[in-house]
């Protein structure tokens, strides 16, 4: 469930700009690193964001904390109204 709500967001953001000329899967890695390490709260979401593509890509990566927490905002905004989506169908 995370996985492609967090793929979604990451490959709009394209932080490396890579997506014009690669393919679309060319931040799963990361994705699922993120997805593994999901975290509700915001702040703790940034830091794993800003360290995951921070570790995969080094000074590439040149987005700041405050890039990474419009991401995790939208994130957990995204995961959010899809969970509240299932409880509504599962409440059917």
């Amino acid at each position: 469930m995370y996985f492609e709500i967090i793929k979604n967001i990451i490959n709009n953001w394209d932080p490396i700009e890579l997506l014009e000329h690669a393919p679309e899967d060319e931040y799963n890695d990361e994705i699922l690193e993120i997805s593994s390490r999901f975290v509700k709260e915001v702040n703790e979401l940034v830091c794993v964001i800003y360290n995951v593509f921070k570790l995969s890509f080094g000074e590439t990566f040149d987005k700041s904390l405050d890039d990474c927490y419009l991401i995790a905002e939208n994130i957990i905004k995204k995961y959010k109204c899809k969970n509240n989506i299932w409880k509504i169908i599962s409440y059917i």
